[in-house]
């Protein structure tokens, strides 16, 4: 098959993260296919056994797994906190559909030069939170954080550097033009567009049959990697906030249909079918 590109998103990279991977393949894969075949899915996905074996006794000591490994993923499941950990970004409907109050979370921060590596971890904080940023050191999100600006205060006394500001008004802009000012919707839409070609033509190969065994386990396992990257940027804004322009839904169906037809496709697999042969007229 061919190979996905995209400046932006690195495969290499995504096999690294094999705690991630573990449990985004098990949150999806996992109630699909029995374990057999899920093994087969994500066993080549891992540097490593040493690096999966890893990944699982981290992610049961943070209680986000139970069960043993053994030589399968049999007895692998994901808890409830493990499952709450990634509705946000494998449910975004749920962000969507959620209801926008009118009040918009303004964060405000300088940093000294000589605390940069503070401002670094803070801003990346902020960005993982999905704040989309108006000026250098202006963050601004419709969600609620004031909880997570007190985690802040308490763990890293946030406090002396950081003002958090609650507003039902940007004087000047009407929301959609906050939203416009706030987030690279040029880098978010490309992004979805990026998706939607790559994987579009790869749910129709599936469909008919034209990829083998060794082809789906790739598949899935990059597909995942893309959709769990692509959407990792996307501010998951509530509906109303959402410009015109907006394909998230898209990207999340496509994504859905994918899984759905791989799965299916490796619980029965079958040799790749050739194509049929064109009746000749005996003329």
């Amino acid at each position: 098959m061919d190979r996905f590109h995209n400046p932006d998103i690195s495969v290499t990279v995504m096999r690294r993260q094999v705690g991630d991977l573990l449990m985004d393949g098990l949150f999806w894969y996992g109630r699909l296919m029995d374990a057999q075949n899920w093994h087969g899915v994500w066993g080549g996905a891992f540097p490593s056994g040493t690096a999966c074996r890893s990944a699982v006794y981290r992610l049961r000591k943070q209680g986000l797994l139970v069960g043993e490994l053994t030589g399968r993923f049999a007895q692998l499941a994901l808890t409830d906190e493990g499952k709450r950990r990634l509705k946000r970004l494998h449910q975004p409907e749920r962000m969507w559909r959620r209801e926008w109050g009118g009040y918009w979370y303004m964060f405000m921060y300088d940093v000294p030069e000589s605390s940069r590596h503070y401002r670094d971890v803070l801003r990346g904080f902020l960005k993982k939170q999905r704040l989309g940023c108006l000026q250098k050191s202006i963050y601004i999100t419709p969600n609620d954080i004031r909880p997570d600006f007190a985690d802040l205060r308490e763990a890293i006394e946030v406090d002396q550097y950081a003002y958090l500001f609650e507003s039902r008004t940007v004087l000047g802009l009407d929301p959609m033009a906050v939203v416009r000012d706030a987030w690279n919707w040029r880098a978010i839409n490309g992004a979805h567009a990026w998706f939607i070609d790559k994987f579009q033509k790869k749910l129709i190969e599936v469909e008919h049959d034209l990829l083998d065994t060794p082809a789906l386990q790739t598949l899935a396992r990059e597909e995942m990697g893309a959709y769990v990257t692509v959407m990792d940027g996307d501010p998951l804004l509530p509906e109303p906030l959402l410009p015109q322009e907006y394909v998230g839904g898209v990207v999340l169906n496509l994504h859905r249909s994918i899984t759905k037809a791989v799965a299916g496709k490796l619980k029965f697999p079958r040799k790749r079918r050739d194509p049929p042969i064109a009746a000749r007229s005996d003329t």
